[in-house]
């Protein structure tokens, strides 16, 4: 299976599909990528319809749907006094005592080493978040 991802103004560009068959020229003009892009996901497993004329359409919202359940398993969700890790790519426990720095907004940042590689991890809270 092939990697698959939108650039969020494309992938806000979603938003707007209808429930029609698209051929690959008009999905991709209808959310500002290439016809490249769209043939990358139907590799990746998009819902497609193919005729026996070799004609391929893609359901609007069908494309949607699939795009959004792609995306909800690259979330990671972090528990408290967790951040996440760049380099190890996964949610990783904060230090006891992590560095804290309050910004603009009510915003917190709490930073600290990653106990399995050490590189710096950050985490960003509201402050009356703990």
């Amino acid at each position: 299976m092939q990697r698959f991802k939108l650039s969020q103004p494309q992938a806000m560009r979603l938003q707007r599909l209808l429930h029609l068959e698209y051929t690959v020229r008009e999905l991709s003009a209808e959310i500002a990528c290439t016809p490249r892009t769209i043939r990358t996901a139907l590799a990746a497993g998009c819902p497609h319809r193919k005729t026996p004329a070799g004609r391929v359409y893609v359901t609007g919202d069908e494309f949607r749907d699939w795009y959004v359940e792609l995306c909800a398993g690259r979330r990671c969700p972090l528990g408290p006094g967790e951040a996440f890790c760049l380099r190890c790519r996964q949610a990783m426990p904060l230090p006891e005592d992590p560095e804290m720095r309050l910004l603009e907004h009510g915003i917190r940042l709490l930073s600290g080493p990653c106990p399995q590689c050490g590189t710096w991890m950050n985490r960003f809270e509201k402050a009356g978040v703990r």
